[in-house]
């Protein structure tokens, strides 16, 4: 986490002597979301890519960058968001891909559990005995 401080450092110096947004900021800025997401600082990550993508919507590293500091967080639907969007200006992006297969697939198995829960309770409500394979601990 130390070397990737000092990198953050010089590069928001740098930022700061920029006057408008190009190229090079874009660089500066997706720069300093990777170093963060090496640190998993998801909430700067976010902070810095949503930045970039003020600017310029169409950045799939910043898309990208964001999609999976999402995921980090745990916040699967704006990931899915970002990836596919990603997906659409970078079709080729392996990565982003595989990220999206895997928030899909997670996303897929939470609505599962849900919706089992969902029955076991509406069960219950009913008076049908729980599953009796369930071991019950004596805490």
């Amino acid at each position: 986490k130390c070397l990737y401080s000092g990198a953050l450092e010089l590069l928001e110096r740098c930022c700061l002597h920029m006057g408008e947004a190009d190229q090079t900021w874009e660089g500066i800025k997706n720069n300093m979301a990777l170093c963060d997401l090496k640190r998993k600082e998801w909430t700067r990550v976010i902070d810095t890519t949503t930045e970039v993508l003020t600017r310029n919507p169409a950045n799939a590293k910043a898309l990208y960058r964001r999609g999976v500091a999402r995921i980090g967080q745990g916040k699967l639907s704006e990931a899915q968001k970002d990836l596919r969007k990603c997906m659409e200006i970078d079709p080729h992006n392996s990565e982003a891909r595989q990220r999206l297969n895997e928030v899909l697939k997670e996303t897929r198995q939470m609505q599962t559990a849900d919706k089992e829960q969902a029955d076991k309770l509406r069960g219950f409500l009913r008076g049908e005995r729980l599953d009796d394979t369930v071991a019950v601990s004596e805490d």
